[in-house]
């Protein structure tokens, strides 16, 4: 029951972000399990790959400033 309330709040959260001024593509909701640590690691790093030429995030910039 859990993951189905995960999905859900994921899937809302990543509208809302746009608003916070954050990309929705830096949110990620992926099922790996305990033992799957080769998984975890790749997901890591493909997440890593998507992100990182967004840049810093906007949002926390504006508001250091």
């Amino acid at each position: 029951n859990g993951n189905y309330k995960a999905r859900r709040r994921a899937k809302l959260l990543k509208t809302l972000l746009p608003q916070f001024g954050f990309e929705p593509e830096r949110l990620r909701l992926t099922w790996i399990g305990a033992s799957d640590g080769i998984q975890f690691a790749d997901t890591i790093k493909e997440l890593v790959k998507q992100i990182k030429p967004l840049g810093p995030n906007q949002a926390k910039l504006q508001m250091v400033i």
